[in-house]
């Protein structure tokens, strides 16, 4: 971490540091215009403590060469699951605070925000709805199927959406949707 760039920099370029500066009471946002030792100054606070939680944020960094497409689909629905999802929900809280935060201070100068307020609200929602059929519906389907691909035993019960293409094609269009911006207002 360069000394010399400013708090604001800093989050800009990787946004998990933003959890470190909140941690120590450090503004990135009005008061990012700073460098990481005065804002530290500032506040008294050792900037031993903020370099460190810093860098452990590279190291808990997850690896994402990994290659998706060789792992079993067991294992790779838990790593959705306990990964991604956990992720989503323990960040859309932290970035809607930080949003509500902007909201309130420059709202009345930059409508614009307020409708990007809107626009995660909406998204946040929609994130939800999808992660609550995959881990309720999908994923214990394909589970059960791997479960019993090596046996004869049929599966205990016919799922209502009948084969798993039906659920994995709407999951798939929901996707699409979350990622181009010319849908990104209509439902899932």
């Amino acid at each position: 971490m360069s000394k010399e760039k400013t708090v604001g920099q800093i989050v800009a370029e990787n946004y998990q540091a933003a959890r470190v500066f909140r941690s120590f009471r450090l503004d990135f946002c009005c008061g990012g215009n700073k460098t990481v030792r005065e804002a530290c100054a500032e506040k008294g606070v050792d900037i031993n403590n903020v370099e460190t939680a810093l860098a452990s944020i590279d190291q808990t960094h997850t690896d994402q060469r990994n290659n998706y497409n060789e792992w079993r689909l067991d294992f790779l629905i838990d790593y959705i699951v306990n990964n991604h999802h956990a992720y989503v929900r323990a960040t859309s809280p932290e970035i809607n605070f930080y949003l509500k935060k902007v909201i309130a201070v420059h709202g009345s100068h930059h409508r614009e925000v307020i409708e990007i307020g809107h626009l995660f609200d909406q998204l946040q929602e929609k994130m939800r709805s999808h992660m609550k059929k995959e881990e309720a519906v999908l994923f214990p389907y394909i589970n059960e199927l791997l479960a019993n691909e090596n046996t004869d035993d049929p599966l205990v019960e016919r799922p209502q959406f009948g084969m798993a293409a039906g659920p994995i094609a709407v999951n798939e269009v929901e996707h699409e949707k979350v990622w181009r911006s010319d849908e990104s207002n209509s439902g899932p």
